[in-house]
């Protein structure tokens, strides 16, 4: 079963200590990591001390992260619904995952109302390098905008697009298409869009706006 999680980690996994020590974050700090996959990431984050817990919408990928790893904290949920108490988390991490929600919008807004005043958002996701005459979506202004428009602000930018290049050549090379990686967004056509415009990967750090 195809699990992003598990062969995409340029994001929050190799950042997080330097995040940790950065925003002064205790050892035992609270992270949620939404769309999860089979919780590879949480297993690692729970090993360095977190109070990590994962979500994902597919119950079989769930099932298979609880199989894999025993005894980490991973739940079936729709990121659209969480139901979690305000202001309880620490770290919200989304890699790959929000660009194909129906509505990325909505979930940041929750994901804001969970997090705590200090907390931060590592958000990864990919972008495309140039506007067209239909559409500026997912474009590094499309993301900015929505993260200010979500009551974020980006304190921190890392450009990924190398280790984005790999990947999808690597999803290419033994998929045949990026369909598996991309299945869930109903909203739009990001598979042909994707390989006939330039795109790159960033990695930001979100903290809430007064």
């Amino acid at each position: 079963m195809f699990d992003k999680i598990k062969d995409f980690n340029i994001g929050g996994l190799y950042l997080i200590d330097e995040i940790l020590d950065k925003y002064h974050l205790d050892k035992n700090a609270k992270l949620l990591d939404i769309g999860c996959g089979s919780g590879s990431a949480v297993d690692f984050l729970s090993k360095k001390g977190l109070d990590a817990i994962g979500i994902d919408i597919s119950e079989d990928i769930i099932n298979e992260g609880k199989n894999k790893y025993g005894d980490i904290n991973l739940m079936v949920m729709d990121a659209h619904s969480m139901d979690f108490e305000k202001k309880y988390f620490d770290i919200i991490s989304i890699e790959c995952s929000l660009s194909i929600m129906d509505d990325s919008r909505l979930v940041l807004s929750s994901c804001r109302e969970i997090l705590k005043d200090n907390g931060i958002i590592l958000l990864g996701d990919f972008f495309f390098k140039e506007n067209t005459d239909k559409s500026d979506a997912y474009t590094l202004e499309y993301w900015y905008k929505l993260c200010e428009d979500t009551g974020f602000e980006v304190v921190d930018f890392k450009d990924q697009s190398k280790n984005w290049r790999n990947y999808i050549g690597k999803v290419l090379w033994e998929y045949g298409s990026l369909e598996i990686l991309l299945g869930g967004c109903n909203s739009c056509d990001l598979n042909k869009t994707m390989l006939s415009r330039k795109t790159g990967y960033f990695l930001i750090t979100l903290v809430k706006k007064g």
